[in-house]
């Protein structure tokens, strides 16, 4: 019974994604899984860490935060920061640096939304949602780590089961930016998520205007 409830699960996903892809959604995806559709690491599977950031220097966090933004721009700006991502961690993926992980994963993501394959899309968000899952759950205060999952989970369609996780972080992260607790967050940085929110996140008139407030807080407008 267990052999066939997840088959159907997967058949659910895969219908929904070429849902998605007729409805022209894909374009939209910024982030999410390997090559082969395989993991690194064990589901809700944490290595010890004092925090998210633990291993990774100001510096490398930048060049993390870069590397992506550039990656969304195309296949090979993709490749080329998963490269880059894989030699500076050699080790297995459950041993780095949360923060490292959940770019990682979203890296991954990044390969569904510029691949032409219909197949490998699928198995990039299948991947990515299970290279998050337990994630933000053991370091719930991480500003950064739960906007990357909403960016993530809220470009997806219902049916490929992470709906439940979307609201709950639309709603908390207003107040997690204006309250500035996560200080290895750049203000800078903070204005973008804001802006990214406010644009792609569909956020209701409260949590619009909350999230104003704190663009306003951040010296934004």
């Amino acid at each position: 019974m267990k052999s066939n409830s997840n088959k159907n699960k997967t058949h659910r996903r895969y219908v929904a994604l070429v849902a998605m892809l007729l409805a022209g959604l894909a374009a939209s995806w910024t982030t999410g899984g390997n090559s082969d559709g395989t993991t690194s690491g064990t589901a809700g599977s944490i290595a010890p860490s004092t925090t998210v950031y633990t291993g990774l220097d100001a510096a490398t966090i930048a060049e993390l935060r870069g590397d992506f933004t550039g990656a969304v721009e195309s296949m090979a700006a993709t490749e080329k920061a998963i490269r880059s991502m894989d030699a500076r961690f050699p080790d297995e993926r459950l041993l780095w640096p949360p923060m490292a992980r959940a770019y990682r994963a979203s890296l991954e993501g990044l390969i569904g939304k510029h691949s032409l394959k219909l197949l490998e899309k699928f198995n990039r968000v299948n991947v990515a949602i299970t290279d998050y899952d337990g994630l933000i759950e053991a370091y719930p205060e991480s500003l950064e780590l739960r906007f990357m999952r909403f960016a993530f989970y809220s470009q997806l369609p219902g049916l490929f089961g992470v709906g439940s996780f979307v609201d709950p972080d639309r709603a908390l992260l207003p107040d997690m930016l204006a309250q500035g607790k996560d200080k290895r967050v750049p203000d800078s940085h903070k204005l973008e998520m804001i802006n990214w929110m406010l644009k792609d996140g569909k956020p209701d008139k409260t949590e619009t205007t909350r999230l104003k407030a704190a663009a306003t807080k951040l010296g934004g407008r």
